[in-house]
């Protein structure tokens, strides 16, 4: 990444940086960081760190504070122009403050917790309100008890996380096997935990209120799959063709609805994933139906204002969208690990909203946990 002074005279210098590395170019003077020198600069910052200390103790913050320097380092040289970072006074800043956490951790894995921030800073840093979130969120994370970190994570990932699938099995198959990765111990029960995180701000307590059952927050995110559609024998459906012929749009876009056999709907999980269909040889293509597709033709704007009043001319009907929901907690149900997760947020004797700090630390931990998982978005 080159950043060049645009007030520097003629006379400027220019320096070839070696493999690997990075350059930031200022007026005549041009500072490489690769990975050598992100080491250096982490060392000088450790000496800070432990200035401080006793020998005894030095001695053992040394040691986890190189732990955290590992992960970091080698998380950040698998990303082209994240070593530049290292150049930033206000990452070094957060750098001094977050070897002091590590050094005060007794938890192997805030190690990891403290990359991961680190690593998030260099990626969202620029917003301003985000960074907030990650500068609190590396001095406090050592404090967090290991069951309020699992119960704000578990509570974040799903409350937030939504699948786009073809069918509602492979949806809750996908969220049950991340639930073995996300609840990697047992979910904190009573109070305490949320006291400890309202006391450091992490989460905001609403008392009085009860949270919402991620049945429900699945039930809602796959809208396309739970809708009802329209009646097989409508003069709607008749329309619903001659718009899809007229535009050039297949047909086998349109399947039976698995929960109303009178009923067909649009091949989408939610009316958002209208925008992620693609067409191929004349043949409807989801982004989640083919691990090799052929060539890809983007659908035109018109194309898409088509299948969004197709999908908005779905019937509206309570008791047809009760029996859906019916049939769709009989699904659920059968998912052992989504069930009791269900079961533990509905035991939950406070409701709580998550603080810019709390989701920072959720999603880092998710992360941790399942480093496959998207980014999320605050």
């Amino acid at each position: 990444m080159m950043l060049s002074n645009p007030f520097s005279n003629s006379d400027s210098q220019s320096q070839k940086a070696g493999n690997n590395s990075n350059q930031l170019q200022i007026s005549n003077l041009t500072i490489g960081i690769d990975e050598k020198r992100a080491r250096e600069i982490f060392d000088e910052k450790l000496n800070l760190a432990i200035k401080d200390f006793s020998d005894e103790a030095t001695r053992t913050a040394t040691k986890r504070i190189n732990n955290f320097e590992n992960l970091l380092i080698e998380k950040m040289t698998k990303v082209e122009d994240a070593l530049t970072a290292f150049a930033d006074p206000s990452f070094q800043v957060l750098l001094l403050e977050a070897q002091r956490t590590a050094a005060a951790s007794e938890r192997e894995f805030d190690f990891e917790l403290l990359s991961e921030l680190m690593f998030d800073r260099f990626q969202r840093g620029q917003n301003k309100l985000i960074r907030t979130g990650i500068n609190r969120a590396v001095e406090i994370i050592d404090e967090i008890s290991d069951e309020a970190l699992l119960g704000l994570t578990a509570y974040f990932v799903y409350s937030n996380i939504v699948v786009n699938s073809s069918s509602v099995e492979t949806s809750l198959n996908i969220l049950n096997n991340l639930s073995k990765k996300i609840v990697y111990d047992k979910l904190p029960e009573g109070q305490d935990w949320l006291d400890q995180l309202d006391i450091l701000s992490v989460i905001r307590l609403i008392p009085f209120s009860k949270p919402t059952n991620i049945r429900d927050t699945i039930f809602e995110s796959l809208n396309g799959l739970m809708a009802i559609g329209i009646s097989k024998n409508s003069e709607d459906l008749i329309k619903a063709k001659e718009k899809l012929i007229k535009n050039k749009i297949p047909l086998n876009i349109l399947v039976d609805n698995k929960f109303l056999n009178d009923y067909v709907r649009l091949d989408v999980s939610s009316r958002n994933m209208i925008e992620e269909i693609h067409l191929t040889n004349g043949i409807t293509y989801n982004i989640y139906n083919s691990l090799n597709p052929p060539k890809r033709i983007q659908l035109s704007q018109n194309q898409k204002n088509v299948l969004y009043e197709i999908y908005d001319s779905y019937k509206i009907d309570s008791t047809l969208t009760m029996e859906i929901k019916n049939k769709f907690n009989v699904i659920f149900e059968s998912y052992a690990e989504l069930l009791m997760i269900s079961k533990w947020i509905d035991n939950l004797p406070f409701n709580f909203q998550l603080t810019s700090v709390g989701r920072v630390i959720a999603a880092a931990n998710a992360k941790r946990c399942e480093p496959s998982l998207p980014n999320f978005d605050f």
